[in-house]
């Protein structure tokens, strides 16, 4: 199993977290690494100067995170929505939820210590996708980017932490 849970701490404390009034279209301005723990979620993200987060309600029940750098034009997408079952989510399980998807070369990997799939993937707009996917806390995770940047949405995973 890959595991995308680092010990490592690169030792800032600076946050870049956004408040109520940027939470829509502005995202908030870098100052330095990034550290950016969900208020309802209970997880924190690192990424490296000039990376910016922040999240919003998605739909009834749903919340979209963003974590982006407007300098390469890497963005990341995670989408968390309720999930009634507490059970390991497994590609058996998105193929039978989801039969038309096209899941590539899917892997096991640990988001912290939370079991989860990551496999490669075409968004609507025919982009191949790097998409990694777990439930925690009846919660359904869908975590997407961009796979041209594989390795930026690697080094984000393995900072995971969970509160």
């Amino acid at each position: 199993n890959k595991s995308y849970q680092s010990n490592e701490s690169n030792g800032s404390n600076k946050t870049n977290q956004p408040n109520a009034a940027n939470e829509t279209s502005q995202a908030p301005k870098p100052q330095g690494p990034l550290v950016y723990t969900h208020p309802e979620f209970g997880f924190t993200i690192s990424a490296p100067d000039g990376f910016t987060a922040g999240s919003f309600p998605e739909g009834e029940n749903g919340n979209i995170t963003l974590i982006q750098n407007s300098a390469n034009k890497y963005g990341m997408q995670i989408f968390v929505r309720p999930f009634e079952e507490e059970s390991v989510l497994t590609v058996a399980r998105i193929r039978k939820e989801i039969p038309d998807m096209k899941i590539e070369n899917p892997i096991e990997v640990k988001v912290g210590e939370v079991p989860a799939v990551a496999f490669y993937t075409l968004s609507d707009s025919g982009q191949r996708t790097r998409e990694i996917w777990f439930t925690q806390n009846k919660n359904l995770f869908q975590i997407s980017a961009n796979a041209e940047y594989d390795n930026i949405t690697g080094s984000i995973m393995e900072n995971w932490k969970w509160e």
